[in-house]
C-alpha cells in the first residue's frame, strides 16, 4: 500500500485555474477540496495508493483585507477545511 500525502498552494492553485479557463473562455468550475485530493490519487498508477494528508496551504487576510466580504467568506470558507477528515490548512499571512 502506498500512503500518499497532498500539498496545495491554495492561492496558487485557484490563481493557475483562473487563468487556465479564462484562457479557455470558460468559467472556472467550483473545486470541491474534500473530494479533489481524492480524485488526485485515483490519477496515480497502481491501485494501492490511500489518502493520509492533505495539507493546504492559504494566507489569512490582514485587517484591511478582511474588510473585503469575498476574501473574509473565503477565509471563512478555508478555516472551515480544517474540520475534514485529513485535512490540515496551513496559514500563512496576506499582507498589503
Amino acid at each position: 500500500m502506498n500512503k500518499v500525502m497532498i500539498f496545495i498552494d491554495f492561492e496558487n492553485f485557484n490563481i493557475a485555474s483562473i487563468q487556465l479557463y479564462r484562457k479557455k473562455k470558460l468559467q472556472a468550475p467550483r473545486i470541491d477540496y474534500n473530494v479533489f485530493p481524492e480524485k488526485l490519487i485515483d490519477l496515480l498508477p497502481g491501485e494501492n495508493n490511500r489518502l493520509v494528508k492533505t495539507f493546504l496551504f492559504a494566507p489569512k487576510p490582514d485587517s484591511f483585507l478582511m474588510q473585503d466580504d469575498r476574501r473574509k467568506n473565503t477565509y471563512d470558507w478555508i478555516s472551515g477545511l480544517n474540520n475534514q477528515k485529513y485535512f490540515t490548512v496551513i496559514e500563512g499571512h496576506h499582507v498589503v
